[in-house]
Order: structure tokens, then C-alpha cells, then sequence
């Protein structure tokens, strides 16, 4: 009994996931035989071993020929842990006899294309932290830009950022106002109101994994001060000089 081929479904799969792959046999026996099927999948290493192994498969004879197709047990799929590492890993295919599971007693091997395995993505990237404007910062802007340092995920995910404008330091749902970028910066658009605002951070990758908010500041949009006096009034009667008897002159 021979495997004269194994394909896979794909390549590349994300910890978590799952390769299936199909074997076609060949039996030179006249008779069919009984066997065990197991693929195995190691890593650069020749560790972690990810396998599935069949129970007991019957293969038909060849009779006055050979036998060639598909294993009768269909694909075998082989789960990948989701705490898998990444890397390139080894996919390897057996028969084994009926009664037997020890790889050491394998009639037949193959060694199929490497696997790429891409560790699952839990960590979340750091915390921004605010640029500007300075907390307390007293503005006439009602369209005053915020500003946070960019941030790099462990893994390499893309980054956006949601960040929190609110009157309330409390961040209630009511005076909260929520929005997503991917840039370092934010213009309120439409403008402020006339009030003491609060803000804050927090960081997003790709795989919906969140940072903590970042630090609270606040800013104030104050109306603008009326700092010019007006125009000097000009006299009009009487004119300078008069004289009058009138005790009441307008």
C-alpha cells in the first residue's frame, strides 16, 4: 500500500483553523487491505505535532491490477491549536497496519507542501498617549485639533483609534460623543459649543483587540472677549459758545 499523492485545501492557516488534506492510494495486492491513515503536521523544529489519525480503513484490491484513488475515508482534517505558534510547519502523511498506531511500523510515507501557520493575534497594542491640547487649555478654536502618539501593535496589526469627546468627566452616554480614525489626530467637525470638554484614547488593531483608555484631559472653548472700546461720540448742539436762557438745554 502506497500514497501516491497529498494535497491540501490551502497553505496557510491562522492558528485556530484547520488543514484538511486528501490522500490517493495505490494497492498492488489482489485482495483489498485494511490500514490506518494519520497525518501529522511538525514544526521547523519537528515540534509541535498537530495529527489525526483514522480509525480502520478498508482499501480495495486491485484484483489482476492495481487499485489507485482517493482514500475511501475522505479527507483528513487536522485542527490547529489556537495557542499554535507561527512559523512553517512539515506535513507528513502514514499508513500504518490495521493494528497498529506506532509510526515506526508505517508501510508508506509522503511529505506534503509546508504549511504556514499564523499564531493567533491576543495581544493588544499600547496605550496612545494625548499630545495636545495641554489639559486646562482655555481655547476661542471650536474646532481645536487633539493629538496622540501613535502606537505599534506586538503583532503587527493595523492600528486605528477610537477616541471620547464629552462635557462630562464621567464620560456618561449622553454627553459622549464616539468616533473611530486610524490617523494620530482629531478636528471636532461640526464645531464645539461654548463649554469644558473632556477626551480621551484608546488604541484598535485588526484583530479587535483593544488598549486601555489612555489618561483624561480637558480643554475649555470660551466665547471670544470684546477687548475693542467703541467710537468716540460726537457733540452736536449745542455748539460750543451758546448762550441761552433755557435752564434745560437738550
Amino acid at each position: 500500500m502506497t500514497i501516491e499523492s497529498l494535497t491540501l485545501n490551502t497553505t496557510r492557516v491562522t492558528a485556530g483553523g484547520s488543514i484538511s488534506a486528501t490522500l490517493t492510494l495505490k494497492n498492488t495486492s489482489f485482495a483489498g487491505d485494511d490500514v490506518r491513515l494519520a497525518v501529522y503536521i511538525r514544526g521547523e523544529n519537528g515540534t509541535p505535532v498537530y495529527a489525526r489519525e483514522t480509525g480502520i480503513v478498508s482499501v480495495p484490491g486491485g484484483g489482476t491490477g492495481d487499485w489507485e484513488g482517493p482514500s475511501p475515508s475522505g479527507p483528513i482534517t487536522v485542527g490547529i491549536p489556537a495557542s499554535a505558534t507561527g512559523g512553517s510547519h512539515t506535513v507528513i502523511a502514514y499508513v500504518l497496519p490495521h493494528n497498529s498506531t506506532d509510526l515506526a511500523n508505517a508501510c508508506d510515507t509522503r511529505t506534503g507542501p509546508d504549511v504556514t501557520v499564523t499564531a493567533q493575534d491576543n495581544n493588544p497594542p499600547p496605550v496612545p498617549r494625548l499630545s495636545s491640547p495641554a489639559s486646562g487649555t482655555e481655547t476661542t478654536d471650536t474646532t481645536p485639533t487633539l493629538r496622540w502618539s501613535a502606537v505599534t501593535d506586538p503583532e503587527g496589526s493595523n492600528v486605528g483609534y477610537e477616541i471620547e469627546v464629552s462635557t462630562s468627566s464621567s464620560f456618561s452616554p449622553g454627553s459622549t460623543t464616539g468616533l473611530s480614525t486610524t490617523s494620530a489626530s482629531h478636528t471636532p467637525s461640526p464645531a464645539l459649543s461654548y463649554d469644558r470638554y473632556y477626551w480621551r484614547v484608546r488604541a484598535r488593531d485588526s484583530e479587535g483587540n483593544y488598549s486601555r483608555w489612555s489618561s483624561t484631559r480637558n480643554f475649555t472653548v470660551a466665547r471670544p472677549q470684546d477687548n475693542n472700546p467703541p467710537p468716540v461720540p460726537r457733540l452736536s448742539s449745542p455748539a460750543s459758545g451758546t448762550e441761552t436762557t433755557d435752564t434745560t438745554p437738550t
